[in-house]
């Protein structure tokens, strides 16, 4: 019996040292496999059926927060079982949008023979100035060879060096855009001629576009503060999209205004800077100032009371009279008709009123030489010195009449209006003895 319990124990230890033998086995085996394989991938890199190169597609001047174009080739005089993955690396100080990699299957003539090629592109938006080291990045490469058939691995890429500089015109601007074309659309209900009540409320939406430059490199508008109107921000609209294969970026910011006190409120102008890579210099979009009173002016006020008046006794003699001049008047009118049509053009400013409103029509269809020539026209009628004259609005609209590349800058109807307004300031201004052009800059402030 105890023979027996021998013998059983000797042979469940002999089928354990059997299954030991064979996981060890299995495993020396894998391992040799996998050395095999990267042996493999590295003789064909040495054989030159293989190669991987890094390029890096920068400016010639290339700035913060401009596009650059990380290139990673892969060829082979065969061709590739799967596309080859890049994996993600580390650089700091810098923007790396996610899905921004492109990868493109192609051809190229190498020794007389055709090679096929993958190529990635990876864009990142550097945020310093200075000099980067772009570390050596791991590529998953597949590979259907004619001996060993699939190779699958990874390779490193040789480490690469950028420098990325600052001009001196954006050292002392915090938030910029870089692209070659910005473009600024303003959608607002505001009138400044219009008395608002209390209780009412307007709105105000900015969309920014940006070309070669993603959404989240423009700015967020701060909403600004006003004492006695309560603002409020909606959630910013941002996206990029693909123009015929090349990027988008908007930004669209809306804000609703409403009224809670009387009072006359400004919204100040904001400046957006751009840096134009297509001429490589530092350019400014203006978001133009808003106005608008709220509550009823003192003189519509005394037109309701006049409205409201009820009629008694001693007004009765005053309507016979009033018909009676009436009367006499509309004779004089006919036999002085001339003359008296002349005097209520004098009296009524009418030329002055025909030509504002021919200003106002040519802004409105964007015929801004036109708009010129009304404008100077109505200056000579006001009294007004146009020419000395130096407002934004005189300075854009001159630059829209008589810069052809000036076509994005933004000249509303109500900056024709400021305008107007303005020139009628500066003419109250110049008879007071005051100097026209540092009231006109402090208000700008």
């Amino acid at each position: 019996m105890l023979n027996k319990l021998n013998q059983l124990n000797k042979s469940k230890m002999q089928q354990a040292s059997t299954l030991v033998i064979l996981m060890l086995y299995t495993l020396m085996l894998s391992v040799i496999s996998l050395k095999s394989q990267a042996a493999t991938l590295n003789e064909l890199i040495a054989d030159n059926q293989l190669t991987i190169a890094t390029t890096i597609k920068q400016n010639e001047q290339q700035i913060v927060g401009q596009p650059l174009v990380i290139v990673i080739e892969v060829a082979t005089n065969r061709w590739f079982a799967k596309g080859t993955q890049v994996k993600e690396f580390d650089l700091a100080n810098v923007v790396i949008l996610a899905n921004s990699e492109i990868t493109i299957n192609g051809t190229k003539r190498v020794n007389g023979q055709t090679w096929s090629t993958q190529t990635s592109e990876i864009t990142i938006y550097p945020r310093r100035s200075g000099d980067y080291v772009l570390p050596a990045i791991k590529v998953k490469i597949s590979v259907n060879t004619e001996k060993h058939g699939i190779i699958e691995g990874i390779i490193t890429t040789k480490q690469q060096s950028f420098t990325v500089s600052l001009p001196k015109a954006l050292a002392n601007i915090e938030h910029y855009i870089v692209s070659p074309k910005v473009e600024l659309e303003l959608s607002t209900n505001i009138d400044s001629e219009q008395n608002y009540a209390v209780g009412e409320a307007i709105n105000l939406t900015i969309k920014i576009t940006t070309q070669s430059s993603p959404a989240m490199m423009i700015q967020p508008l701060i909403k600004p503060k006003l004492n006695g109107i309560s603002i409020y921000q909606k959630t910013p609209q941002v996206f990029d999209k693909s123009n015929r294969g090349e990027l988008v970026g908007t930004r669209i910011e809306s804000f609703t205004f409403i009224f809670e006190k009387k009072g006359k409120y400004l919204i100040p102008e904001k400046i957006v800077y751009w840096w134009n890579t297509s001429t490589n210099a530092l350019e400014k979009i203006i978001i133009p100032s808003l106005s608008f009173n709220v509550g009823k002016s003192e003189a519509s006020a005394n037109t309701t009371n006049r409205n409201n008046l009820v009629f008694n006794t001693k007004q009765f003699f005053w309507i016979i009279l009033l018909i009676s001049l009436t009367i006499s008047f509309a004779f004089a009118l006919y036999r002085y008709k001339k003359a008296l049509l002349k005097l209520y053009a004098n009296i009524t400013h009418l030329e002055q009123r025909h030509a504002k409103k021919a200003f106002l029509r040519a802004i409105s269809n964007h015929d801004y030489i036109v708009a010129i020539n009304h404008l100077h026209k109505y200056s000579l009628l006001v009294n007004a010195n146009l020419i000395q004259l130096k407002s934004a609005q005189a300075l854009t609209l001159n630059k829209l009449a008589f810069d052809k590349n000036s076509q994005m800058v933004l000249f509303s109807k109500y900056d024709a209006k400021q305008l107007l307004k303005t020139l009628i300031e500066s003419k109250k201004m110049k008879q007071a003895g005051l100097d026209v052009n540092s009231a006109i800059k402090l208000n700008d402030l």
